[in-house]
């Protein structure tokens, strides 16, 4: 899996690029493009990296991507099995930061959206009611044309602009290295994507990158602001946490199944990340289910 610069096709008559994709799974690799991206994940599930942030993705899933992070979404194992009948379905938009004109973003109604321009260079998770406004408008966008297709755009990054439900996801900024770096990160993500239910030896990403483990360990440390430890223990506790909210399974078990090998460990990770222990998560998951229910 390559980091890659990916050049998106050029659409006639139009400013932006919208996509209507559905795929057996998501296929690009790990990559960064000089547009913006908004990301609605329609039907699918699995992990996703943007900048050095991880998480977990499902329906529903919204997040606006500012230019040259690289990121990729990759499905769950069953995805990539022959027989699966599962789908990846998303509707993604596509701009330049100068998609209307320098002049145009020059214009003092346009000082909100530049910072939100900024704020994107870390990635940003759309929650709440703003989250359920713009996953309206952007389903409305397949079926319009021209004008009132851009005119939804802008209300889209106006909105955005101006609301307070919008989480960042990478710890620092990360930009799209050469192709070289590129790889070399893209094989270790892959590597501990593939890996991280088990325990994973330094030395395997290591070898992996015919490299000694020191060196390794600070290559990825300058790339991505993070530890490999980090990194893999990132990777356990958004399957976690999925596995807490999406299933019955004792806290032992949910342990074991991320890969980590005693509980203790397990969770002294959990509240570094999450600020809670899993029961507690789980238990404040229970909380917010039955209060919806009474609604």
């Amino acid at each position: 899996m390559k980091a890659l610069l990916e050049k998106l096709p050029a659409t006639e008559r139009s400013s932006f690029k919208l996509y209507n994709f559905n795929f057996p799974y998501f296929p690009t690799p790990w990559h960064f493009h000089p547009e913006y991206e908004l990301v609605l994940v329609v039907k699918s599930y699995g992990q996703r990296i943007i900048g050095n942030g991880i998480g977990d993705f499902t329906d529903g899933d919204l997040v606006f991507i500012g230019a040259n992070v690289p990121h990729i979404y990759r499905n769950d194992s069953v995805f990539y099995q022959q027989s699966a009948d599962h789908r990846a379905q998303s509707v993604i938009v596509h701009f330049l930061e100068d998609f209307l004109g320098d002049s145009f973003m020059e214009l003092q109604e346009m000082i909100p959206v530049r910072q939100l321009f900024q704020r994107a260079a870390l990635g940003l998770e759309i929650l709440g009611p703003t989250k359920e406004y713009v996953i309206a408008r952007m389903m409305e966008m397949p079926q319009l044309e021209g004008m009132r297709r851009l005119l939804v755009l802008l209300d889209i990054l106006t909105t955005l602009a101006e609301s307070p439900h919008l989480r960042t996801l990478s710890t620092q900024i990360i930009e799209g290295s050469n192709p070289v770096e590129s790889e070399k990160v893209s094989l270790v993500f892959d590597y501990i994507s593939q890996h991280y239910q088990r325990r994973i030896a330094l030395h395997e990403i290591a070898d992996l990158m015919n490299m000694s483990v020191p060196s390794v360990c600070r290559f990825i440390k300058r790339r991505t602001h993070k530890t490999l430890v980090n990194l893999i223990n990132e990777l356990r506790i958004s399957h976690a946490c999925k596995l807490l909210t999406d299933t019955n399974l004792s806290i032992i078990e949910i342990c074991y199944d991320c890969g980590f090998q005693n509980l203790s460990n397990f969770n002294r990770q959990f509240r570094l990340l999450k600020n809670c222990n899993p029961q507690a998560f789980r238990k404040q998951l229970w909380n917010n289910n039955t209060q919806l229910q009474k609604l």
